[in-house]
């Protein structure tokens, strides 16, 4: 955070530029772990899914915070997408979209 996202200028910019800083700042993690492509879509997932949030939050008034269904539903989708996304760190590409064929189809 320290070193990418504040000086690409954090959240005291424009909306937009805001994803952007947050995909960029992701997408740099990724490579900081490994040069392979498989690290590069893990920093961009979770780029997507800390924007897509950022989006969520200020578009619902942070609903669920409100509420304790609300709060455990976040809870459960964001656990669901992170493991999703840890699939592509511990696995290469083509054996991660395998992982997922098999587990949706059998």
């Amino acid at each position: 955070m320290d070193y990418v996202y504040i000086p690409l200028g954090g959240s005291r910019v424009s909306v937009p530029r805001i994803y952007f800083n947050l995909l960029v700042t992701m997408f740099i993690s990724g490579l900081w772990h490994g040069a392979g492509l498989n690290f590069i879509v893990w920093g961009l997932l979770h780029g997507l899914m800390l924007a897509v949030n950022r989006w969520w939050r200020h578009r619902s008034g942070n609903v669920a915070a409100k509420s304790v269904v609300g709060a455990w539903g976040s809870w459960s989708l964001t656990f669901v997408a992170v493991n999703f996304a840890w699939a592509f760190f511990c696995m290469d590409i083509h054996t991660a979209l395998f992982y997922f064929q098999r587990l949706i189809w059998g």
